[in-house]
């Protein structure tokens, strides 16, 4: 008996969502798709956004490089992106990103877990503006990054 590709075909179609959801927030906090989004922790998310149009980098480190669309080491501390998407347990301190992104950019926090405790991240880092969005039980978390987030 042949198994159905069931895992991987709901991973897509919950991606596609997370991708909408994600798109809705950066475009909400004001940044096109010409501006510079870096994606931190999924390398699926990173794909889908930069197919979907989005001008994307990707944290990457080992094999992941060869696949990730414009692969960096690191989250630049710069203060110089638009935007940050942090996936995983990056969702979980958002403060790294809010130090790479510049004044007035994004700040979006893509992880599974309470709409709470999701909400209380982003307020301990600073953020202003908060939504939500929730894809099935994954949360979708932005803000915009403001000068007093970084003192």
């Amino acid at each position: 008996m042949a198994r159905l590709p069931l895992p991987g075909l709901l991973d897509g179609l919950r991606r596609g969502g997370v991708v909408q959801g994600v798109s809705a927030a950066l475009t909400a906090g004001g940044v096109t798709r010409t501006d510079a989004v870096i994606v931190d922790g999924d390398l699926g998310v990173a794909r889908a956004l930069a197919a979907a149009g989005w001008n994307v980098a990707t944290v990457a480190s080992g094999k992941a490089v060869k696949r990730a669309p414009t692969p960096i080491e690191a989250l630049p501390t710069t203060r110089a992106v638009a935007a940050v998407v942090a996936c995983g347990l990056g969702a979980t301190d958002p403060g790294p990103a809010c130090g790479a992104v510049r004044d007035g950019g994004v700040v979006v926090l893509v992880g599974r877990g309470v709409a709470a405790t999701a909400s209380r991240a982003a307020l301990v880092a600073g953020l202003a503006e908060i939504e939500q969005r929730s894809v099935g039980a994954i949360r979708i978390t932005s803000g915009l990054v403001t000068d007093w987030t970084r003192r």
